[in-house]
């Protein structure tokens, strides 16, 4: 029934795999760096919550990708599942998300300084908000229920 919280520095892949979390997931990665890019696999995790920060800098791209992941948690404080970007000026978000199963609701907040996407394939969640910057494109892959 643990937590775990997983912090990174600019400029950072973090992978994460076949992972289990009996309570929050709490990830937050920094900016781009340097290079002006950080990404975040998730694939084979389950958490009862999951939260995502990121950090994007303009200019900055942050790739995330979620594959076979599972949120528990059906009576959560208000979203079982959230990913943002507070960085101060935004970079792009590219998110994809496949064979993701939230049993209860999905917050997403994307970018506002660039043409943030949010690909989603065989997602399923109660409810969701879905903010992704004023230039933000929804990809639907089909399979889809809640969002």
């Amino acid at each position: 029934q643990g937590n775990a919280s997983i912090r990174t520095g600019d400029g950072i892949a973090l992978d994460v795999a076949q992972s289990s979390v009996g309570g929050l997931l709490d990830i937050s990665l920094g900016g781009g760096g340097v290079n002006a890019f950080e990404s975040l696999t998730l694939q084979d995790v389950t958490s009862a919550d999951l939260s995502i920060g990121l950090r994007s800098n303009a200019g900055d791209i942050a790739d995330v990708n979620l594959t076979n992941v599972t949120v528990t948690d059906t009576a959560p404080a208000t979203f079982a599942f959230r990913l943002a970007d507070v960085g101060g000026s935004g970079g792009m978000d590219q998110v994809t998300m496949q064979n993701v199963q939230v049993a209860d609701g999905i917050q997403v907040v994307l970018s506002s300084g660039g043409s943030s996407v949010l690909s989603a394939t065989n997602v399923t969640c109660l409810f969701s908000s879905l903010d992704l910057g004023p230039d933000g494109v929804f990809q639907d892959g089909g399979g889809n229920s809640g969002l």
